[in-house]
């Protein structure tokens, strides 16, 4: 069965609440724990799967949902979300993520590739 058209037509939130469920049924042997976070004070950790009970003190990785109407996700968006990840980890809010991960149902917009497809460069 394509569920391709059921993913397109969730919004930011559905979206968010989907890849948290995948990751609690999919990769639960993976994650001592997982995570949503919304809204204010997220600090761009939106979905969030914990390695080990150390939580965000530990190693977890970011799954930065993105459902940007009806485009793909761009280089702006992107980097923006890349660069607070960064700048809320450098105030020591959080450890960096071992894995920082777009899901974006439309794709990445193809100047957003190069730096995606080629991660030593970015």
């Amino acid at each position: 069965m394509d569920y391709s058209r059921d993913i397109l037509a969730l919004d930011d939130a559905e979206l968010e609440r989907f890849v948290l469920r995948w990751l609690q049924v999919m990769t639960s042997p993976k994650y001592h724990s997982t995570q949503r976070f919304a809204g204010a004070g997220d600090m761009y950790r939106v979905v969030v799967g914990f390695l080990t009970k150390a939580c965000l003190e530990g190693p977890w990785n970011n799954y930065q949902c993105k459902q940007p109407g009806r485009r793909n996700l761009g280089v702006g968006s992107a980097f923006l979300d890349l660069g607070k990840i960064l700048h809320f980890s450098h105030q020591k809010k959080f450890t960096l993520p071992e894995q920082f991960t777009f899901v974006a149902p439309r794709g990445l917009a193809r100047p957003l590739e190069e730096p995606i497809f080629n991660p030593s460069a970015l």
